[in-house]
């Protein structure tokens, strides 16, 4: 589950986090070494259901709220150096439907807006699971 705020585009929403490179990925996050170029992040969103799936679950008045269908996927590739023209400091960013339909691309100033205050050249680190909510693992999609 994200914990960022409710309303923001990642906000309180379950998510699998897909990377081309988790080591380099943990290295970054943690703010050991800038983002290589060629890293790229698939953040997959899903929608809440009601059910029960361990790991994966968090309760609202009692009730287990699970991941349910794909609703988005965001996706951010470092294609360059800080200066790389038309990048956010190396990124472009992508929003993609469902089914996997590239919606937006490049510049998306609603992802630099947010990416630009992430600590570590544009990421964030992962928030530690609490007994509310449990963050699904982290793996190398390649």
């Amino acid at each position: 589950m994200s914990q960022t705020q409710l309303g923001s585009p990642h906000g309180q929403k379950f998510y699998h986090l897909y990377v081309s490179d988790e080591i380099a990925y943990m290295d970054v996050a943690s703010g050991n070494a800038p983002a290589p170029i060629g890293l790229t992040l698939v953040k997959e969103s899903h929608f809440e259901s009601i059910g029960s799936a361990i790991g994966y679950e968090r309760s609202q008045c009692g009730i287990a709220i699970v991941p349910g269908s794909i609703s988005e996927l965001f996706v951010m590739s470092k294609v360059g150096d800080a200066n790389t023209p038309n990048t956010d400091a190396g990124w472009i960013y992508s929003l993609a439907d469902s089914m996997g339909e590239i919606q937006l691309s490049g510049l998306i100033e609603s992802c630099i807006s947010c990416h630009q205050k992430a600590p570590n050249d544009r990421l964030f680190d992962l928030a530690p699971a609490t007994t509310i909510y449990r963050e699904p693992l982290l793996f190398n999609n390649g």
